[in-house]
């Protein structure tokens, strides 16, 4: 599904990352990627603001975290392990690529725990 936000189109797209369903938004390739992660009981829409602005230099990917948004809920499965798994899986399946994620809040301890378990990435 696109959404059109500021006149830059950002695509809504769901994988499976072997555990879930998991939604995300793309924006166009216009430099390094740029994942933002939301903050606990936020979405991708969280971003709504800064997405355009910010693609106008990066690939901007946005995330629903596991039970969020359009995201697969698994109730009783919302550790840091778990999570970890669903984004290492959106790293290396999706973004492809070494890139910069931010997070807001507990997105920032999510942000964290990819530096410190997939830091080629």
């Amino acid at each position: 599904m696109a959404h059109i936000i500021h006149n830059v189109v950002f695509e809504e797209q769901r994988f499976h990352t072997g555990e879930i369903q998991m939604n995300y938004v793309v924006g166009p390739n216009h430099g390094p990627a740029l994942v933002l992660v939301p903050a606990q009981i936020g979405t991708w829409e969280s971003y709504k603001k800064v997405l355009a602005p910010l693609s106008k230099r990066f690939q901007v990917y946005s995330v629903d975290i596991r039970g969020h948004g359009k995201t697969d809920w698994t109730t009783g499965d919302y550790s840091w392990e778990s999570i970890g798994r669903d984004m290492t899986r959106l790293m290396e399946q999706i973004v492809q690529r070494p890139a910069i994620v931010s997070g807001n809040s507990s997105g920032g301890v999510i942000a964290l725990w990819l530096a410190a378990n997939l830091p080629e990435m």
